[in-house]
């Protein structure tokens, strides 16, 4: 998208009741606790992990390496590929994974594999770097960043695209950088905000706004241009 075409969207996403949606998904889901995980390096594994797969998945695969006492930066760099394979299986593209799995782990090495160490980078800087990991795009990066970091970035998933389109605030789905600086613009620039936003997506789309989407008890469909048609 051109700067021209990026202006001019945020310039209409200006009039999104952004707020509005927040409050509404907030007070019929309630607080969504994200991001489950009893440490840092263990969240960043779930991230990796649950790419192109259910939450549930990843999360059986981080309970495999656990179990199997591969759940550190040092145990990954030293194990064996069939060995990662094996714990990760269920949570889909298992050879990937560990190919990104183990370029985490060669990557923390940097930081004497301390995720503290990494995330005393702020802002951009952080982000930046943590793209510069194999396997980490712009949704990973920024879930580490805002769930485990502490820092404000928005991530935008497919749950968001469609349930902005469906709202009738996109016409097709936008840049990610886009709706993310959207998003930045319209709501506090928090992190519990931003985390909880972005949980409380993720929680509607599965519940209402599906691929084959459930309107009826939708706590938006008074103002959703899906439901309006």
């Amino acid at each position: 998208m051109s700067t021209a075409g990026q202006a001019s969207c945020l310039m209409q996403a200006r009039s999104w009741p952004l707020p509005t949606l927040y409050s509404h998904l907030l007070q019929h889901y309630g607080p969504q606790h994200w991001w489950p995980a009893q440490s840092h390096f263990e969240m960043m594994l779930g991230a990796l992990l649950v790419q192109n797969t259910s939450w549930s998945a990843a999360h059986g695969a981080v309970r495999a390496l656990q179990l199997a006492a591969l759940d550190s930066p040092a145990a990954l760099r030293s194990a064996p590929d069939e060995s990662i394979h094996e714990r990760i299986q269920g949570a889909g593209y298992f050879r990937q994974k560990t190919k990104k799995l183990k370029a985490l782990a060669q990557f923390m090495g940097q930081y004497q594999d301390s995720p503290q160490r990494l995330f005393e980078q702020e802002g951009a800087a952080l982000r930046a770097t943590l793209l510069t990991v194999h396997g980490i795009g712009p949704e990973t990066a920024d879930c580490i960043c805002c769930y485990e970091a502490g820092q404000p970035w928005f991530v935008v998933d497919r749950y968001t695209q469609r349930l902005f389109q469906r709202l009738g605030w996109l016409d097709q789905p936008w840049p990610y950088e886009t709706v993310q600086q959207a998003v930045h613009a319209l709501l506090p620039h928090s992190a519990p905000v931003l985390g909880e936003f972005h949980a409380l997506i993720v929680q509607h789309s599965k519940q209402h706004c599906s691929a084959k989407p459930q309107c009826q008890g939708c706590p938006v469909t008074h103002y959703c241009a899906f439901v309006a048609r």
